[in-house]
């Protein structure tokens, strides 16, 4: 029988994000609201995010993030727009993990006339798409679900962390390495089996991911791709169970991941493997879960327990003076959207107009157009958008198992993306 490990893999991105507390109890706001910003010298930007519901432990520092880019840039003087004055203000709305919910707080924002919408970064996300679409409100969403949207005709809808097709390939490859170095050389070479959907998206990543693992010293042994629409993951755990690999790795997505990974634990309840999960958040799941083993993480996103560079470092300062205490188990989150503001921030001041109501339609393409491949200076580094609105910037990766490595052991510096 193999040794049974239990290991995650979390794509911890750089994008920024805060929580505001007070409010009603459907959202909170920072500062007084607007039904429109151009006309009372406060622009309102909105979140959703999930304070309740499956996603609530993982999401506890996204919610902070817009609030503390607001905060931010309101202790900077805020901006001017076309010869006015104008400071921000924040409203946060629970999403709950649920998409019509999400919709819901789609519709609030239109109606409260916010200039941007950020969230979510779980499947929640879609339920907002069509009403920030129809609207020609500004979107900046963190979650591969909207993958599928980018590049087909959406004006205003941004990725806010790093974009699949810059990172996977050298995450993927990043994380095997790693492994690869950390693993007994006694267990060396290991044979791998995925599931990825049956769906253009991943269709790359289908071709890309067993030829990057074998490069470094992993055998793939089988590859399944399954229907995307698919909520019953028995049959492909007993697929995967079926080639007797020593590592499994589920798809990018965090629902299916998590439920394939259930059906995985139930077939394979005496067999030890690898379960290499690729979503942030899973390995506190599968805890949840009864599931006990020596965890390893990859984590692509900044260190800010020993900050790496000036930048993470004040940040952390900045953070730790708004909020009284140290970032969140989660930390990564808060940088969601925090660049993601100062960005929207700048594209008001330069292109000269604020989206609201009256000018949703010309004012957020306008927005969008100057944000659209400019180069911006984030927290982590130089980012940027190209013309399908994906994101690319440097990823800082490291690997940790359990307690028997800290990130420092195995550790990459900045890989740049793009």
């Amino acid at each position: 029988m193999r040794r049974s490990w239990w290991i995650s893999f979390a794509v911890i991105l750089i994008a920024v994000s805060a929580c505001s507390s007070s409010g009603s109890s459907s959202g909170s706001s920072s500062g007084s609201s607007s039904g429109s910003g151009s006309s009372s010298g406060q622009i309102l930007v909105g979140e959703t995010c999930s304070k309740t519901g499956p996603y609530a432990a993982a999401e506890v520092a996204v919610c902070q993030s817009l609030p503390f880019a607001v905060y931010q840039l309101n202790k900077q003087g805020g901006i001017t727009v076309a010869g006015k004055h104008y400071t921000f203000t924040s409203k946060v709305l629970d999403s709950a993990g649920n998409a019509a919910t999400e919709a819901a707080d789609a519709r609030e924002f239109v109606n409260d006339g916010a200039a941007a919408m950020f969230g979510d970064e779980f499947g929640e996300t879609v339920g907002a798409i069509p009403i920030t679409t129809a609207a020609h409100m500004l979107q900046f969403a963190s979650g591969t679900v909207i993958e599928s949207y980018l590049g087909k005709g959406y004006c205003c809808l941004f990725r806010t962390s790093v974009s699949s097709k810059y990172r996977d390939k050298v995450w993927f490859k990043t994380a095997y390495t790693l492994l690869h170095q950390a693993l007994p050389k006694a267990k060396l070479p290991l044979t791998l089996a995925m599931a990825l959907p049956n769906d253009t998206n991943f269709a790359a990543l289908a071709a890309d991911w067993p030829p990057v693992a074998n490069s470094v010293g992993f055998k793939t042994v089988k590859v399944i791709l399954y229907d995307p629409n698919t909520t019953d993951f028995s049959g492909v755990a007993q697929g995967l169970a079926a080639s007797h690999a020593d590592i499994i790795v589920g798809p990018p997505i965090l629902p299916s991941e998590e439920a394939l990974l259930r059906s995985l634990y139930t077939l394979n309840a005496g067999q030890g493997f690898i379960a290499l999960a690729l979503s942030p958040y899973v390995t506190q799941m599968a805890l949840g879960h009864g599931i006990s083993k020596p965890t390893v993480e990859l984590s692509t996103g900044p260190q800010f327990t020993e900050p790496t560079t000036p930048a993470i470092k004040t940040f952390v300062e900045q953070y730790i003076k708004w909020r009284g205490s140290a970032l969140p188990a989660s930390a990564e989150g808060v940088l969601y959207y925090y660049d993601q503001m100062f960005q929207l921030a700048d594209a008001m001041k330069a292109v000269g107009c604020i989206p609201g109501p009256s000018n949703y339609s010309t004012c957020s393409p306008e927005i969008a157009k100057y944000i659209t491949g400019r180069p911006f200076i984030g927290v982590q580094g130089v980012e940027t958008y190209d013309s399908t609105h994906r994101l690319a910037e440097p990823i800082d990766a490291c690997l940790q198992i359990s307690n028997d490595l800290t990130c420092e052991s195995y550790k990459t510096g900045p890989i740049t993306n793009g």
